[in-house]
């Protein structure tokens, strides 16, 4: 990908009628060495950006990529007391994740209730970073935003015991207890239990679809099963492991053991190479190498309008998980909490729903005229927000709409924007007469 046209010749490249040069590499389905070299006039192109892409199909695809003097990055997740074991055995590059917890339950819903408390509460009242992400479930999205090479967690010190609060699990620590998260009649689900497990394997699907294509490796420091480092599937030692018992065995974990003379005092004969360790693997394709924007976008809005005259824009066939981006102009001086992202929601029979659906961040409201709905995240001036919606299986939206608590001075709204992964359809008058783009199509 360069700057310039098909004009702008690119030595040993071929254009591409989407943009951009390319050219195919050996596909005969064994191992083979490829050499690519291309010639850029740098006032020209710029700097080019080199992609690996795939144009069709979905089976595994392992590049081994030639480095010189190169060390990846790695990111580490884990206690703090893990974090030390590990350091003080290996050797590269490692940042430490700003999390120290916060796995099992990163892949529920976010908690509506709880997320108003905390914008609620006074400044400064809610100092964990941990306590936020759990309850907003940032954790996933936080590691999509770093850069780095492979990730390292320690499932050991992640795996920790998780309470039901209103529909939706979060780790019952100190700080969700001091800021009263945590029913006192609550029982925590144990770590083991098969409730657990489940909410753990689903937790570890998604991670691999927010880090993929990096590679994730998983610190084990008691498994005791051989002297030299071992880098090999997370089912090998004695007794196998708690993935082998979940069947994720497959799914392309790696386990990084810590070795025998590392844990003896004063013992540093074998350390983890990492650059050693992660290189093979940092390349590996699989059906978790997903893409991050949905299939399908529908455009509600594309010019500024007034809050005022903005009607409710009903919608047909949209899936149940789906992304609104909302583009927005206020005053310096507005008040948080006051603008809505509103929805209509029926059941499966057709008719409007009353079910309460604070488990998947989505609160109603007891003013006439709204209903369901998101709150706008803290706006100032010009801005962009967006929204992650999830709904239960048996309810569908089928009205998109922005309104506010209380009048608090004009509000702009320049466009709407829905993403889905499936067809959807507007289904009502187009407010400014734009043309509808659905997938690509007109």
């Amino acid at each position: 990908m360069t700057e310039g046209t098909s004009r702008d010749q690119v030595e040993g490249l071929h254009w591409g009628a989407t943009g951009g040069w390319y050219r195919y590499l050996p596909a005969s389905g064994e191992k083979e060495y490829f050499e690519v070299t291309a010639r850029f006039d740098y006032p020209i192109h710029g700097t080019p950006e080199v992609r690996i892409e795939r144009w069709y199909g979905n089976g595994q695809i392992e590049l081994f990529l030639q480095g010189y003097g190169w060390q990846p990055l790695t990111l580490y997740w884990g206690s703090d007391e893990s974090y030390s074991e590990f350091m003080g055995c290996s050797s590269g590059l490692v940042e430490r994740f700003e999390l120290s917890s916060g796995l099992v339950a990163a892949s529920e819903p976010r908690n509506g209730s709880l997320i108003n408390r905390l914008e609620a509460s006074a400044e400064g009242t809610v100092e964990s970073h941990g306590l936020r992400a759990d309850i907003e479930k940032q954790s996933f999205h936080k590691l999509q935003t770093l850069n780095f090479d492979a990730l390292v967690i320690d499932l050991k010190s992640l795996c920790t015991p998780v309470v039901n609060v209103d529909g939706v699990y979060i780790e019952p620590s100190r700080e969700a207890r001091a800021f009263g998260a945590v029913p006192l009649d609550s029982s925590p689900v144990e770590v083991g239990a098969d409730e657990y497990s489940v909410l753990l394997r689903k937790s570890l699907i998604e991670l691999l679809k927010a880090v993929r294509p990096s590679p994730i490796f998983i610190f084990d420091h008691e498994q005791l099963i051989k002297p030299e480092l071992q880098n090999t599937n997370l089912t090998d030692g004695p007794g196998g492991s708690v993935l082998d018992t979940m069947g994720l065995e497959k799914m392309g974990f790696l386990n990084i053991c810590l070795p025998i003379d590392s844990k003896k005092e004063g013992g540093t004969a074998h350390h983890i190479r990492l650059d050693k360790l992660i290189e093979p693997h940092l390349y590996s394709f699989d059906e978790y190498m997903v893409r991050l924007e949905p299939a399908c976008q529908l455009s509600l809005l594309s010019r500024p309008t007034l809050l005022t005259e903005l009607e409710v824009n009903y919608v047909q066939g949209l899936a149940k998980d789906f992304l609104v981006e909302v583009d927005v102009l206020v005053s310096r001086k507005y008040r948080e909490n006051n603008l809505l992202l509103t929805f209509e929601l029926e059941g499966s029979d057709g008719t409007p729903t009353e079910e309460k659906l604070g488990r998947y961040g989505i609160s109603k409201s007891k003013i006439p005229g709204i209903g369901y709905f998101k709150y706008f995240p803290q706006v100032r001036s010009s801005d962009t927000a967006i929204f992650k919606v999830e709904l239960p299986e048996h309810i569908r939206c089928v009205g998109i709409g922005v309104k506010q608590v209380r009048d608090q001075g004009p509000v702009f709204v320049s466009r709407i924007e829905v993403h889905a992964a499936e067809k959807i359809h507007h289904n009502g008058s187009v407010q400014d007469g734009f043309e509808e783009a659905i997938g690509g199509s007109k």
